[in-house]
């Protein structure tokens, strides 16, 4: 049996951001478990975009994360 020092259920945007910053801060033992394709769950089937426009500079930075998060679940799936 194979074992993992960080296993993530789920290979949505949340569970595809945890794992590359997991690797980004040097973890190397990540196993991302999905039971299709990753992306392929709610995340895939969400109608919403990330919305690129607010009032205050505390809005427009969290936008610009998910925007950077979208991105990083896209490239993982391309893998």
């Amino acid at each position: 049996m194979e074992r993992f020092a960080t296993v993530i259920i789920g290979g949505g945007i949340v569970g595809c951001a945890v794992a590359y910053y997991l690797t980004e801060e040097g973890e190397s033992d990540v196993l991302v478990l999905e039971a299709e394709e990753l992306g392929s769950g709610s995340t895939g089937g969400s109608f919403g975009g990330v919305r690129q426009q607010f009032s205050t500079p505390l809005e427009i930075e969290f936008s610009r994360r998910g925007l950077d998060l979208r991105l990083v679940g896209r490239d993982l799936h391309a893998q």
